[in-house]
């Protein structure tokens, strides 16, 4: 393997720990909204700075139809407090679906694969 085809694998090791540890502390539905996954892609922002994008999907919220902001807030915090403390350069971003939500869009997809 290449040096940089390592350092490629350890960055991903560490994004995959940052998933495994948001969604383990937000699995709880008496603790706020429960993230039942976390996906990310590895790009560039608006202005070409290297970034990480997060996708995080939310179970639905009982008899409502969002979260508030204060609710995501320390979903949010904890994203931005891992990827900075993992050392990378990159800027996080992160950007909330509900279940609901991610079933309607994939069904879209798999729709315009047909």
């Amino acid at each position: 393997m290449s040096a940089a085809r390592d350092l490629d694998a350890i960055f991903r090791d560490q994004l995959d720990a940052i998933v495994r540890a948001v969604c383990a502390a937000h699995a709880d539905p008496a603790r706020g909204p429960v993230v039942t996954e976390l996906r990310y892609t590895l790009d560039r922002d608006w202005s070409g700075e290297d970034a990480i994008h997060f996708t995080g999907i939310l179970r639905d919220p009982v008899e409502r139809e969002f979260y508030e902001l204060a609710e995501i807030n320390p979903i949010r915090e904890q994203v931005y407090d891992l990827v900075r403390e993992s050392g990378t350069e990159r800027l996080p971003y992160l950007s909330f679906q509900l279940e609901s939500e991610r079933r309607a869009l994939d069904a879209t997809s798999d729709d315009d694969d047909a």
